[in-house]
């Protein structure tokens, strides 16, 4: 009885996977539209955590923010996006959710920013890259989007091609041990087993989203990136779901309590990754 119900479970997308795959996309997307990633508890804990990768990933070539071109895939409220009009940047913003652009704009003009520093992009990923200029950015970032788009290869090799000669990607991704963790978490044990036997999640089939760390990077260097570094991001800290979260919330905690965990979480990040709430892959581009 148990092998028929996890076979029932499991049938629609056994049968019918393309139909699984758009459903999934269509639910990620009514998620975003209802979680304020800008203001939403410990989210500017995260951003943090993401700043201070991209800081390390900028210092080997010497790369200053107020003279970066920098292209920000799924950029939805702009979480990152401030962060770099702060620092003097010139972005490229896009996202395929016109409601989210409109929310951004809102909050750079909340942030009195120079809105002239930003470009705003709508369009789908990866048909919207298609229609940049190659070799134009000194940084491209994408994270916490991969998830909810359809081929994420194809959208990552098109942002190495869109990076000038010794340019940076950094994208986030999450891992197959965040998921085993999670359904382990809510009980869910056919989940977990189908995460753990077919290399899957949500029964979407195999993506680079839920890949991990030695896969991942053998992939970029297959795409012609070099020195490339993996960081957790919150590997032991969490917002409601995740499986660290458990641990600790950086919303509950005081303010020395809160710096201290920060300075733990990214000394730590680049040795243990794979625990991270979401792991960050920066590489450089070859200039050749």
């Amino acid at each position: 009885m148990r092998g028929l119900l996890r076979w029932l479970k499991l049938f629609p997308a056994m049968v019918f996977p393309g139909l699984c795959l758009r459903n999934y996309l269509m639910a990620v997307r009514r998620g975003m539209r209802k979680y304020d990633m800008l203001n939403s508890p410990s989210e500017d804990y995260f951003c943090d955590r993401y700043m201070y990768i991209i800081d390390k990933a900028l210092k080997p070539g010497n790369l200053r923010y107020d003279n970066l071109k920098v292209l920000d895939v799924g950029c939805g409220p702009g979480r990152l996006t401030l962060e770099f009009l702060k620092r003097g940047s010139r972005v490229d913003a896009l996202d395929a959710m016109p409601e989210l652009l409109e929310e951004a704009k809102l909050n750079v003009k909340k942030a009195n920013l120079n809105s002239s520093g930003v470009r705003w992009i709508s369009g789908e990923i990866p048909r919207a890259l298609f229609k940049l200029p190659s070799l134009s950015y000194d940084l491209i970032i994408c994270t916490e989007v991969l998830y909810a788009v359809p081929d994420p290869q194809e959208s990552i090799k098109r942002m190495i091609d869109l990076l000038s000669p010794g340019g940076i990607l950094v994208i986030s991704l999450r891992t197959r041990l965040y998921y085993l963790l999670y359904f382990l978490l809510i009980n869910d044990f056919e989940r977990f087993r189908s995460v753990f036997e077919n290399d899957n999640f949500k029964d979407i089939g195999k993506s680079l989203s839920w890949v991990d760390p030695e896969e991942m990077t053998k992939t970029l260097k297959d795409m012609k990136l070099k020195d490339i570094n993996k960081y957790g991001v919150g590997v032991l800290t969490g917002i409601e779901g995740d499986p660290a979260a458990e641990f600790c919330k950086p919303h509950t905690l005081g303010s020395k309590e809160r710096s201290f965990m920060a300075k733990v979480e990214d000394e730590i990040s680049d040795r243990y990754p794979d625990a991270g709430r979401y792991i960050v892959f920066t590489g450089v581009k070859n200039e050749r």
